[in-house]
């Protein structure tokens, strides 16, 4: 119930940034042309950025927008990066100027943008939409995880499972170093062994203990 209403929280979250971004870009653009006036040769991404906007803040409504977008991003970069979608890239200068290598992130890159040619913003849209794609098959599956009472049962007891573990962690200890321990392997058999004596006098059939079993034993 919880990783559902998680996940739903977090598709929100990215339909609610990409209506942002596109208000806060609308504003830029607007604001763009006469922000450059003036302006001739080349120019470098991240001073463009600045200046744009620094003209867009005449409007009352970019510092909250733009206020909005800074608070979400941190979130953003958070969703896209527990389901997998890359937004880390790095920057490299032209052979014949020379400079080092700018790590950059597409989400953090909407506000200050530090690369060496300048951010596409299509790059932007296309991670927003591949985490938005991703958001919205994680509110599936967790839906359909909730409903199957399997689940309810390997979760309960993989809780159960890490119950002496976390409180030997809270201690301060490595966990990982007492899990990997020998006699951390033995309780682990012994409190498997028990739990699933339970699921057998709770009438579990076969394939639901292998497919437990194997699920524990992954976890």
């Amino acid at each position: 119930m919880l990783s559902w209403q998680r996940a739903k929280a977090d598709l929100a979250h990215v339909l609610e940034y990409q209506r942002d971004l596109a208000e806060l870009w609308r504003l830029e653009n607007a604001a763009s042309d006469r922000a450059l006036e003036g302006y001739y040769g080349p120019i470098f991404p991240s001073e463009r950025q600045a200046v744009i906007q620094r003209a867009a803040s005449r409007d009352s409504q970019y510092p909250v927008i733009r206020d909005r977008v800074a608070r979400a991003t941190r979130r953003m970069q958070r969703i896209a990066y527990e389901n997998g979608i890359a937004t880390m890239l790095k920057s490299i200068p032209p052979p014949a100027v020379g400079g080092v290598i700018i790590p950059v992130e597409l989400f953090g890159a909407v506000l200050h943008d530090n690369s060496h040619g300048g951010i596409d913003r299509q790059m932007i849209v296309d991670a927003l939409n591949q985490t938005r794609g991703a958001a919205s098959e994680r509110v599936e599956t967790e839906f359909r995880r909730m409903l199957n009472p399997l689940q309810w049962v390997k979760d309960a007891l993989g809780f159960v499972l890490r119950i002496p573990f976390m409180l030997v962690e809270a201690t301060g200890f490595d966990i990982s170093k007492v899990e990997d321990h020998f006699l951390g392997k033995i309780f682990k058999f012994i409190e498997l062994s028990l739990l699933l004596w339970i699921a057998i006098r709770l009438g579990l059939g076969k394939q639901e203990l292998r497919s437990l079993l194997e699920k524990l034993i992954a976890k």
